[in-house]
């Protein structure tokens, strides 16, 4: 299912209690622990909590376990993506139909690992580039540029992308000036 969504360019969202055991407990089992870093592994944009924080005893701890072991497990991913370059497990994005647009995501995604870069600019009508670019998991966080107030919303649902919604993307320059200052 997680695969067909990525396929589709579609948000990946969990929901299950994935930290079941910390509703009364302090410590995730180690089976919970190795889920959440799967479901990292797979590339899903969120994951969420529902018994864990609603009726838990441990509620923030909860959460600050989730965020531990997910930052942990991108990190991992990261560091073997720049340590072996030619053995990518990213999801593909490649598409006969919009060749273009997937090889210029695909450079984009390269040279942030190459160059080490610590954002990401995407100045984007429908959402699509900075999707497409969110699946591959880039180093970095992407800053989606756009104009319109729904793909901004719906950008904000998506891992590793902050929309950023402006009047126009009119004058790139001055628009990358104002993002930067950001």
């Amino acid at each position: 299912m997680i695969h067909k969504c990525h396929e589709h360019l579609k948000p990946v969202l969990i929901s299950c209690n994935i930290l079941d055991s910390m509703v009364s407990s302090l410590i995730p089992t180690m089976c919970e622990v190795g889920e959440i870093s799967n479901l990292v592994s797979d590339y899903v944009d969120d994951i969420i909590l529902s018994s864990e924080t609603s009726f838990g005893n441990h509620p923030i701890e909860a959460i600050k376990t989730l965020s531990r072991i997910c930052v942990e497990a991108e990190a991992i991913r990261i560091m073997k993506r720049i340590q072996n370059p030619s053995n990518s497990d990213s999801v593909s994005i490649r598409s006969s139909k919009n060749a273009i647009p997937s090889c210029i995501i695909n450079c984009s995604l390269e040279a942030a690992y190459q160059i080490h870069a610590s954002i990401i600019v995407v100045f984007t009508t429908r959402g699509y580039t900075a999707l497409k670019l969110s699946k591959l998991r880039p180093p970095c966080p992407i800053v989606a540029v756009t104009c319109h107030k729904k793909v901004a919303r719906c950008l904000s649902q998506v891992s590793a992308v902050n929309s950023v919604l402006f009047e126009t993307l009119i004058g790139t320059e001055s628009l990358i000036t104002r993002v930067v200052e950001m």
